[in-house]
């Protein structure tokens, strides 16, 4: 009775560990999609962030305070991004967050090499002479590269020039 109960408890705790197990491995995933980065000073987190596009909206009397920069897949919209860094914005104490653009960058090159599966190996292959005559000289096949590209949205964060004044004690 003793061991089964034993066994019973293990194969229960696995369990538990396969579930938080996937867990992890769920928020591994997701937590790799983007990429959020901050430059910058900190301050008392604030509620109300004002959103603006463009350098040129933001209104005398604020002072650059950080700059943020998000890595995602290509195809993220921009509004997904404005959601994610509106809340680290309210996080580092900004009065605005200024959306200045976004562009594709290559994050990656992947060259096909002839050690690839499927490529035919051609120092094993024999030719016949007849082969040879016929159709010449066998030539590897090759392909181009790929490029992965990741998607960098570009934010500054500003902050009232008289509290950055007063808070750095100026």
């Amino acid at each position: 009775m003793v061991i089964y109960y034993h066994q019973k408890l293990k194969i229960r705790n696995m369990d538990n560990d396969m579930k938080i197990l996937i867990l992890l491995l769920t928020a591994m995933i997701f937590a790799g999609c983007t990429n959020i980065d901050y430059t910058g000073r900190k301050f008392t987190p604030q509620e109300n962030v004002t959103f603006v596009k463009g350098i040129e909206n933001v209104p005398a009397g604020y002072t650059l305070i950080g700059r943020f920069t998000m890595v995602a897949p290509p195809r993220t919209h921009e509004y997904y991004a404005e959601d994610d860094v509106m809340e680290k914005a309210r996080e580092f104490g900004g009065d605005i967050l200024c959306y200045t653009g976004a562009n594709l960058r290559p994050h990656g090159v992947y060259t096909p090499n002839e050690l690839e599966f499927g490529t035919p190996d051609l120092s094993r292959r024999k030719v016949s002479e007849t082969e040879q005559q016929t159709l010449g000289e066998p030539v590897p096949l090759q392909s181009s590269s790929l490029k992965y590209e990741r998607k960098h949205f570009h934010f500054l964060l500003y902050k009232k020039s008289e509290e950055v004044n007063r808070q750095l004690g100026f």
